[in-house]
């Protein structure tokens, strides 16, 4: 399946294109050529929920890649089954061949593609104002606007300001600390065994499925910096496990929380936050559980609504890729409406920018 458009193609990547696309990339990363290269080939090659990247370019006449739109490939419960979902990640025009309409070939291409491949559902959880309009004339749905809370601390915010450093941990960190029969660790290192125990806890009825194998690629993600902070009895039992992420200057982004007490865990973000002295701590708030909407409060992470009208993003999106007899869209997945936030369950850890 090829779409032309004057003498560009729009076709589905391959791995020859592999050095053009992570060239490309450079107007969206930071990252100098090599690390561009690196992260690329982590992002669309090594994710085990997909044999192979379920990505769209875009290619002149000269072969030459002038258009990128990437996805990651999640396994997600919807109604106590798995599916395929495709997030929306990187998308990129070249400069010089942008406003000629690639963007929404790409994505026409990719609603055929992905549904052939059995993808279920797309969403797009990083989503920006200039495609907005064309996602929703492709048949995308808002999901919900973004939520966060936050906790801040002022005095440190201060300090970071006038260049004073408050602490600095090591880049390999391990501090662990037993209060009666529990175990409470933060550390920059995981292990699949913790990380199998992830799937023992409930969630809204569409969330994603915490595979052992998927997290510990997402955790490979290069010049990430993780923070998991968990909690273990001595039966082995795993109490509680925040996932955080260091951005910068004392920002920390909670990736999500996995609770069964509260108390634990609150304990357990006392520790994170003697040890690491945060200046901000934000965490998604648009599509979570009641309980995880109380235990927010026991953390002390508040809504700052001046902060959501600052930012100005566009809504969280979804579109089906279920149709009728009659060919129309089938929004009821497994049974669950897909438009309808309640039925989600959605972290940040679930967009692939974290």
């Amino acid at each position: 399946m090829v779409y032309l458009h004057t003498m560009i193609k729009i076709i589905h990547f391959n791995s020859t294109y592999t050095i053009q696309c992570a060239n490309l990339l450079q107007y969206l990363w930071k990252e100098d050529a090599e690390g561009r290269l690196k992260r690329f080939k982590w992002s669309y090659f090594e994710n085990p929920n997909t044999v192979m990247p379920l990505s769209i370019i875009a290619v002149n006449e000269n072969d030459e890649v002038i258009g990128f739109r990437g996805f990651f490939i999640f396994d997600y419960i919807c109604g106590n089954q798995k599916i395929k979902v495709a997030s929306i990640a990187d998308t990129v025009v070249s400069p010089k061949a942008r406003r000629q309409g690639i963007l929404k070939r790409m994505m026409e291409f990719s609603l055929i593609y992905l549904k052939d491949n059995n993808i279920s559902l797309i969403n797009d959880l990083g989503p920006s104002w200039s495609p907005y309009g064309c996602y929703k004339k492709l048949g995308f749905e808002d999901l919900s606007f973004f939520k966060s809370k936050y906790r801040f601390n002022f005095f440190r915010l201060l300090l970071n300001k006038i260049g004073l450093k408050i602490n600095t941990i090591p880049d390999s960190f391990y501090f662990e600390k037993k209060i009666t029969d529990i175990t409470y660790t933060i550390s920059t290192n995981t292990t699949p065994e913790i990380l199998t125990k992830l799937s023992n806890f409930n969630d809204r009825p569409i969330h994603y499925l915490f595979n052992a194998d998927y997290l510990e690629w997402r955790f490979k993600r290069p010049f990430a910096k993780y923070i998991y902070a968990y909690a273990i009895d001595d039966k082995n039992n795993l109490l509680s496990f925040i996932l955080i992420k260091n951005n910068f200057n004392k920002l920390y982004n909670i990736g999500f929380i996995k609770s069964k007490s509260n108390t634990v865990t609150k304990k357990l973000y006392v520790l994170f936050n003697k040890i690491y002295k945060p200046s901000i701590v934000a965490f998604w708030s648009f599509a979570l559980p009641n309980s995880t909407f109380s235990l927010a409060k026991k953390l002390h992470l508040y809504s700052i609504p001046f902060i959501n009208k600052v930012r100005k993003n566009p809504p969280a999106l979804v579109r089906t890729l279920q149709t009728k007899a009659d060919g129309s869209l089938n929004w009821f997945v497994n049974g669950l409406d897909i438009r309808d936030v309640k039925n989600w369950e959605v972290n940040k850890f679930d967009g692939d920018s974290f």
